[in-house]
Order: C-alpha cells, then structure tokens, then sequence
C-alpha cells in the first residue's frame, strides 16, 4: 500500500481554460515541492497512519506528445513456453494506467489471463 494519487485540479492542468488562464498551472516547470503527510492522517480503511511523510520532487517539463504505441518494443516469447511478454516504452508512463490499460488477448481476441509486473521506472 505505497501508492497515493493526488487528484488536481483538471481546469488547471488544461491550457487555454479559465482557471489556467487566470490561476496557471498547478506545478510549474523548474519549481521544488514537498509533499507532506501528517501522522494523524487516517487510511481508506479509517486506520491512523504508522507516521508522517514528506516526499520532496522537482517538476519537468509537461510531456505533450501522444503516447507513440509504434515505438514501443515488443519481445514477445516463443510459443509453449512461460517466458513473459516484455514491453518496453520509450518514456515512463502512469503506473496506474497501465495496470488498467493494458490487455493481452490471444489471436482471436481472448483475453490471456497472467501476472502484470511494472518495473520502478515505469518503462517496463
């Protein structure tokens, strides 16, 4: 249970749009955050936290580009045997959204049931 999403704004995340146009985005490129968690923060089972938190990152650039599902590399195992599937992607992408993004199906479009892993670096 290490994973946290922080919902945004998405009318500051949008360019163009009122909010982003009056407010600018809610992460600006360049600029040092601190995600803070205090102890007394409960979980989604209402259970205390073990302790606090603190989380310090740096923001890139945004990533505007499509996903180039044409660049990805695909070593796909030989038939009959248990080696995995390997996806490799050129850029990281959003773990949560591969857990549901991605399907294998069989050449008559059956879904194949298996074991996802995604690597640290989200490009695997």
């Amino acid at each position: 249970m290490t994973c946290l999403t922080i919902l945004l704004d998405p009318g500051r995340l949008k360019r163009g749009v009122g909010p982003n146009r009056a407010l600018g985005p809610p992460l600006r490129s360049g600029q040092r955050y601190t995600l803070a968690i205090a102890p007394d923060m409960i979980d989604m089972y209402g259970c205390p936290l073990r302790g606090g938190f603190c989380k310090s990152f740096c923001v890139s650039d945004a990533v505007r580009a499509p996903i180039a599902r044409e660049r990805w590399k695909i070593r796909v195992p030989a038939q009959g045997t248990l080696e995995p599937l390997d996806l490799k992607f050129q850029r990281p992408l959003d773990w949560a959204q591969l857990w549901r993004g991605i399907t294998v199906v069989s050449g008559r479009g059956e879904p194949i049931s298996g074991q996802i892993d995604i690597d640290l670096g989200e490009t695997r």
